[in-house]
């Protein structure tokens, strides 16, 4: 993702910063949504792969990016795993 890009979100309940995740926590999040083990914040079981993901500044949850495009919707966010 573009620097200019990541500098601008926020995560769009806490104003956060974001940071990206690492290329092995990328994969581990893939492997855990094959497995059907990740749930986003409405409880539903999170689709998968993801092409990356966006961690909050806390660290607690992530926004999974999806074809490049980060979903920045609170309900779509998922516990870090």
């Amino acid at each position: 993702m573009r620097k200019e890009l990541l500098d601008l979100l926020v995560c769009p309940e806490t104003h956060q910063p974001l940071h990206e995740a690492t290329p092995e926590t990328v994969a581990k999040i893939n492997r855990l949504a094959a497995e059907g083990k990740l749930v986003t914040r409405a409880l539903k079981t999170a689709e998968g792969p993801v092409d990356g993901a966006l961690i909050r500044g806390d660290g607690q949850f992530f926004y999974p990016i999806r074809n490049g495009i980060p979903v920045m919707l609170v309900e779509e966010s998922i516990p870090m795993v």
